[in-house]
């Protein structure tokens, strides 16, 4: 269905732009996360980016374990 294509494409550009938009939102206002009901996680500052800890944590597992 032609109609039905050009409104998911349209809704996924809106989609897009308001993610944009949230995300320059964020960084100027110095927001650390902004959380979508819908989208999940729109935006995460450095700030709480945990991902060095969590790999620290399973390598320090994983050297444990072998």
């Amino acid at each position: 269905n032609a109609a039905g294509t050009l409104r998911l494409e349209e809704l996924g550009r809106l989609q897009r732009m308001l993610v944009t938009e949230v995300q320059a939102f964020a960084q100027t206002e110095s927001y650390d996360v902004i959380i979508s009901e819908a989208a999940g996680v729109v935006y995460a500052s450095n700030a709480v980016d945990i991902t060095e800890r969590i790999l620290e944590t399973l390598r320090a597992k994983n050297t444990a374990g072998n």
